[in-house]
């Protein structure tokens, strides 16, 4: 599956790469004064934006990746990068990585116990919005267990897919909107939201077709299991096909050589892969 090679790939990126020390060294800009005020007057939905951390961080490593090949481009240092031996992909591969990466960031926001925590949020949110409408209740027990399945599956493949979706849509695009940054960032966070929203209802339609074509009104806990189960595979089967287009168009676009795919060989930045041992043959050995 390309979407685990390209993961692996960010969680291990090339840290020995000059592009890639050079973006992880550059000093971030803060967030605007506004971003924080907003952000600080939305505090009901901090339990939200927890628990869709992998969405909005996806957005926000999208608009710094744009702004890094951009800045390269404007600064006339794009086509000398191009130059070196990785290629236009390298560059924008090693830009992204950088960025993920950047304060450990990426490694926080893929921790298992990370997931944990949203998933118990989640859960619990959707436990107080059954409570508090008219005519729910999540005094069910375990009825609402395929409801419980679904939301830790969701958030477990965002946790999985989502920066790769991100990454993707975000490294092409700079090379052709030149120094049109806003025009970049838009487009890139336009796609990116719909791919997002548009698998989750599509996801939800499936369901629904299922549900009332083939099930009708009967319901038992199998069923439910069944069709949560029916839900998360289409889900990531579906979130899987568009990874591997987006991974074709942008190897085409930026023209990755054969020796390029060895961004994907990420056992080779992986500090904790054992050493091959190498033995050494005297002179009188046969």
């Amino acid at each position: 599956m390309i979407t685990r090679k390209l993961w692996l790939a960010l969680r291990y990126p090339p840290v020995k790469d000059p592009q890639y020390v050079r973006i992880l060294t550059q000093t971030r800009n803060p967030p605007p004064l506004i971003v924080v005020l907003i952000s600080v007057l939305l505090g009901p939905l901090w339990l939200v934006i927890l628990i869709l951390a992998n969405v909005q961080y996806g957005l926000l490593w999208i608009a710094e990746i744009n702004t890094a090949i951009v800045r390269e481009w404007d600064h006339r240092t794009y086509d000398l990068l191009c130059l070196c031996p990785d290629g236009v992909f390298g560059v924008h591969w090693a830009t992204a990585a950088a960025t993920v990466n950047r304060n450990g960031v990426f490694t926080r926001l893929t921790h298992p116990m990370f997931l944990l925590i949203r998933v118990v949020l989640a859960i619990l949110l959707a436990i107080a919005v059954l409570n508090s409408s008219p005519g729910l209740n999540a005094s069910q027990g375990l009825a609402l267990l395929p409801l419980h399945l679904t939301i830790a599956g969701v958030l477990a493949l965002m946790q999985y897919q989502s920066p790769v979706l991100a990454v993707l849509i975000a490294m092409a695009p700079p090379v052709f909107a030149s120094s049109r940054l806003v025009v970049a960032q838009a487009m890139s966070g336009a796609v990116y939201l719909t791919l997002e929203i548009g698998g989750l209802l599509a996801m939800i339609l499936t369901v629904t077709l299922l549900n009332t074509v083939a099930i009708g009104p009967v319901h038992t806990l199998q069923t439910g299991i069944g069709l949560a189960l029916i839900a998360l595979a289409f889900y990531a089967l579906l979130r899987e096909a568009i990874i591997a287009r987006l991974w074709h168009l942008a190897s085409k676009a930026l023209d990755v050589q054969v020796d390029g795919r060895k961004w994907l060989n990420w056992r080779d930045h992986n500090p904790h892969r054992p050493r091959q041992r190498t033995v050494q043959l005297s002179h009188n050995d046969p």
